[in-house]
């Protein structure tokens, strides 16, 4: 197996975690993924924050449910993006009927839908929760106990797919387990943090975010079928990365320019160069790249034959690239327009984490009071 690596790209100096629940809020750099810090109550007590997806979640453990002690949204954690800079523009009329359809325990990222079903990890002060969510009628049952701070759950024809540890600090786990029932089991253990968890059919890749400098951050790709990890990439300058083979595309040193990384022969080529400042988040379609930018908080589209960089959403805080549209979140709420560009399109104004399904949104609020999490439909 040929491994490249990646020291001529430069470390990591993505920016994009100023956030306001961030313990950090003056350091521009984004933090990576799993890593939990200590927070600080509004009463003084202390409480813990985990980063997912380059942005601090809330702190959780004070007295009242949040950091300030109120309720609110969940914070809006970027599907791997930094923060936005400021409010975004958007419409005004919600496109459908916004529906609660179910409430799980504790807080909850963001949901992946299969079907009538959605899956999540649920996340409380020392422990988490793989569980179910009936969107029909509600029921919400445990499927895995006992994971500290899991990652959001991914989901393919036959199990659901995660990350966790045994307890703060501790070495990090990629679990499966079938949707039909049964245990548990490893694909790949004693990783650090992982970032960037993607299946490509009967692949799984993921960012291994290992501190040694001599090692550095490894793209990983294992078999779900028959579990055998092996390390593609090694020294990758951030943990930012998008897998359609035979590409993955990687935010290089300095956030600047873009790679493709070639999962056959191990060439590195320039995709993108000079991207503005891109700081977090890949995707790709047939013909474009697209990633988001610090420098304005957007969305930026480049051909992958070659061209300019165009900027398609100035401010967002998470987005999706669905076909031939991308669905986005500002703090006004969530919006949908074209990948071409064109008008935007309001479908409900409340910023959340969301999750795509044919013909709807689904989001999630967390009230930190009652420590519960709604996950609501929206048609789009």
């Amino acid at each position: 197996m040929m491994t490249r690596t990646l020291l001529a790209l430069g470390f990591l100096l993505a920016a994009g975690c100023q956030a306001t629940l961030s313990p950090t809020a003056a350091d521009p750099v984004a933090c990576v993924s799993g890593t939990q810090v200590a927070c600080v109550c509004a009463d003084g007590s202390s409480g813990e924050q985990m980063c997912a997806d380059g942005r601090f979640g809330a702190c959780k453990g004070c007295p009242g449910g949040s950091a300030n002690g109120a309720a609110d949204l969940a914070p809006p954690s970027p599907d791997d993006l930094g923060p936005a800079t400021s409010p975004g523009d958007g419409g005004s009329v919600p496109s459908g009927a916004d529906t609660p359809v179910a409430t799980i325990s504790h807080y909850v990222e963001r949901v992946a839908i299969d079907g009538n079903t959605a899956y999540a990890a649920t996340s409380f002060p020392g422990g988490g929760e793989i569980v179910s969510a009936n969107l029909t009628n509600g029921v919400v049952t445990s499927l895995v106990q006992n994971q500290f701070e899991p990652s959001p759950a991914l989901v393919d024809a036959a199990n659901i797919y995660w990350s966790s540890a045994p307890a703060a600090f501790a070495a990090h786990t990629i679990w499966k387990r079938p949707k039909s029932g049964g245990s548990a089991t490893p694909i790949a253990q004693n990783l650090h943090n992982v970032a960037s968890m993607q299946l490509a059919g009967d692949l799984l890749y993921w960012v291994d975010t290992n501190t040694d400098p001599n090692v550095g951050m490894e793209l990983v790709r294992s078999s779900v079928t028959a579990p055998a990890p092996s390390t593609l990439f090694h020294l990758l300058p951030t943990p930012y990365l998008f897998v359609q083979e035979p590409i993955a595309y990687s935010i290089g040193g300095g956030s600047k320019d873009i790679f493709a990384l070639n999962l056959v022969n191990a060439a590195v080529n320039l995709a993108v160069t000079t991207a503005p400042m891109a700081a977090a988040g890949l995707r790709a379609d047939a013909t474009n790249l697209y990633w988001w930018g610090s420098a304005t908080g957007g969305v930026y589209r480049a051909p992958k034959a070659g061209g300019s960089s165009t900027l398609l959403v100035p401010d967002c805080l998470q987005w999706q690239i669905d076909s031939d549209t991308i669905v986005y979140s500002t703090y006004q709420g969530i919006f949908s327009m074209p990948t071409a560009g064109g008008a935007t399109k309001s479908i409900v104004a409340t910023s959340a984490n969301f999750s795509l399904a044919p013909g709807y949104v689904y989001y999630v609020t967390y009230d930190s009071v009652a420590d519960t999490s709604t996950v609501h439909r929206v048609g789009r």
